[in-house]
Parts: structure tokens; C-alpha cells; sequence
């Protein structure tokens, strides 16, 4: 196995810019869920924070499934903010 380069930046909350020795990708979401969007590759990765299991996929109703939760965690959120 060789070794490989990355860099995250953080663009704004729950954004940011990945980028490595080939490709950039942007990533949406919060602790333990993510949505990752490249140039070939669109991704979603579920965890569970703390315990280094994960799990990533690029199937479509997988992609749906973790946007709704991290639109679900950002309502949840405003709401707690509002009250």
C-alpha cells in the first residue's frame, strides 16, 4: 500500500472542500452523516461517532436516505435554536 495525500478544509459549517493528490470533492452533512459529491463519484457515508464504524456507499437510495437525515439533524437543530 502506498501513501496517500488529503486535505480537509472547512468552507463553512457542515461544508467542506476535500481535496487529494488527483481530485477535490465537497462534502455536506454533520457528525456521523455525510454526503460527498466529485467529479465521478457521488457518495454517503452513515456512522456511528466514537466508535470508528462507518459505512459508505454510492447507491442512489442510499444518497436519498442521508439527506434526509441530515435535513432532519439541520430542522432539528433550528428548532432547538428557535425555542
Amino acid at each position: 500500500m502506498g501513501f496517500r495525500f488529503y486535505r480537509r478544509m472547512r468552507l463553512l459549517p457542515g461544508v467542506r472542500l476535500n481535496l487529494g493528490s488527483r481530485s477535490a470533492s465537497v462534502s455536506v452533512g454533520q457528525r456521523g452523516s455525510w454526503l460527498t459529491f466529485g467529479r465521478r463519484r457521488r457518495s454517503a457515508s452513515v456512522g456511528l461517532p466514537g466508535t470508528g464504524l462507518r459505512y459508505t456507499s454510492g447507491a442512489r437510495w442510499v444518497l436519498w436516505l442521508v439527506a434526509a437525515v441530515i435535513v432532519v439533524r439541520l430542522l432539528w437543530v433550528l428548532v432547538r435554536q428557535s425555542h
